[in-house]
């Protein structure tokens, strides 16, 4: 299966946070984003579906916007907007809303194969 996705820079008064979002940050966790992004700027994309809801990155997003910036650079695609259409993100994210480091690794394993997937190999 190949997925349709691109990594572009979008308006940040475009994208929609999804409202359904389990994940709920802290004070700590946000002065700490801010911290980071105010120092190195976004170093990955956020992933948005191709409707520009957020499916993953919504500080990132909020912070960004808190700094002056108007834009983001998201993995955007169909194939995104379907993992998002029959996947809820409480079917993706562990109840306490951390992940172990082994469930990182598959994450990053399954993000590189979806970009993988956008240059033509198979998935």
């Amino acid at each position: 299966m190949h997925g349709d996705i691109t990594q572009e820079m979008r308006s940040i008064a475009d994208l929609k946070p999804y409202t359904r979002s389990p994940r709920v940050h802290g004070r700590s966790q946000r002065r700490k984003a801010k911290d980071i992004l105010s120092r190195f700027g976004q170093v990955t994309p956020v992933i948005i579906d191709a409707d520009n809801v957020i499916v993953d990155g919504h500080l990132v997003v909020e912070t960004l916007g808190e700094l002056g910036h108007s834009q983001v650079s998201a993995l955007a695609g169909t194939l995104l907007s379907l993992v998002g259409r029959y996947m809820e993100p409480e079917d993706l994210a562990p109840p306490d809303g951390k992940m172990t480091s082994t469930e990182q690794e598959m994450l990053d394993a399954f993000i590189a194969r979806l970009v993988e997937g956008n240059s033509g190999s198979e998935m």
